[in-house]
């Protein structure tokens, strides 16, 4: 089974992606904090990290600076709405970062899922 770590701060994304990835053999740990996330990361087996971008506190960029440091095997999907800042620019350098994909906000179930499976081919 994939462990996949979900950080985002819209409960309702999170509800959502929790709903369908344990139905597809995904084990799921969601939090909307990403400070929760960065240590749940370091102290389990974690595979892939589903981080959004814009978030109060830390951003989903500096995670992704973070994790890369100390998990450089971990595969990395970052994913934002942006709001009213530019969604594709933060997008862009989460790329640039080291995130494998990148998804923009809304996205349907089918989206995140055919990044997963291209992270993690059978």
């Amino acid at each position: 089974m994939i462990n996949v770590v979900l950080i985002d701060d819209d409960e309702s994304n999170i509800d959502l992606i929790t709903a369908f990835l344990p139905k597809e053999n995904y084990s799921v740990f969601s939090t909307l904090s990403a400070k929760t996330g960065v240590e749940y990361i370091k102290n389990n087996h974690v595979d892939v990290l589903i981080t959004d971008i814009i978030m109060p506190e830390v951003s989903g960029l500096e995670v992704i600076s973070e994790m890369i440091r100390i998990k450089p095997n971990l595969k990395i999907i970052a994913i934002s709405g942006g709001g009213a800042i530019n969604t594709k620019q933060f997008l862009a350098l989460a790329g640039g970062l080291g995130a494998h994909k990148i998804l923009s906000k809304p996205f349907v179930a089918n989206d995140l899922l055919s990044a997963l499976k291209e992270l993690f081919p059978e």
